[in-house]
C-alpha cells in the first residue's frame, strides 16, 4: 500500500517512509512548477504580437538606401548624357565683348600679315642702260 492509501485508512505511516514521502512530494511539486512555468513561457511567446511595420531593423533598411544611392547616380549620369546630346549650338556663352575683341584681333592680324608681305616683296632690279 502507498503512503496516501495508508493516510486514507486513517493509519499513520512509518516514520522512515514519511521522510521519503515528503521528499517525493517536494520533488514532484518542483517538477510540476517548472513544467507549468515552461508552458506559460511558451504560451506567452506563441501568442505575442508580431512587430509592427513601423519598426524596422537597420539590416533591412541598408539595402534600400544603397539602391536609392545607385538610382541617384544613374540618374545624374543620364542627365549629363542627355545634356550633351541635346545641347543647343550657336552663340550660346559668347558675350558681345568677346566677339568685339576677336574681331579687333583678327583685323590687327590681317594688317600685320599685309605689312610683312609688303616688306618681303622683291622689286626687279632696273636694268642698267648702256
Amino acid at each position: 500500500a502507498t503512503v496516501t492509501e495508508k493516510l486514507m485508512d486513517g493509519r499513520r505511516p512509518n516514520p522512515s517512509n514519511e521522510a521519503q514521502h515528503s521528499q517525493y512530494n517536494t520533488t514532484t511539486m518542483m517538477t510540476r512548477f517548472f513544467l507549468l512555468l515552461a508552458l506559460v513561457a511558451f504560451a506567452c511567446e506563441a501568442f505575442a504580437p508580431l512587430p509592427t511595420f513601423g519598426v524596422r531593423s537597420s539590416a533591412a533598411v541598408e539595402p534600400l538606401f544603397s539602391c536609392r544611392t545607385n538610382a541617384k547616380k544613374e540618374k545624374i549620369k543620364r542627365n549629363r548624357d542627355n545634356m550633351r546630346k541635346f545641347k543647343k549650338t550657336g552663340r550660346r556663352g559668347t558675350s558681345r565683348r568677346k566677339m568685339m575683341k576677336k574681331a579687333l584681333a583678327s583685323k590687327a592680324r590681317q594688317e600685320e600679315a599685309e605689312f610683312i608681305a609688303k616688306c618681303f616683296i622683291s622689286v626687279p632690279a632696273e636694268e642698267e642702260t648702256k
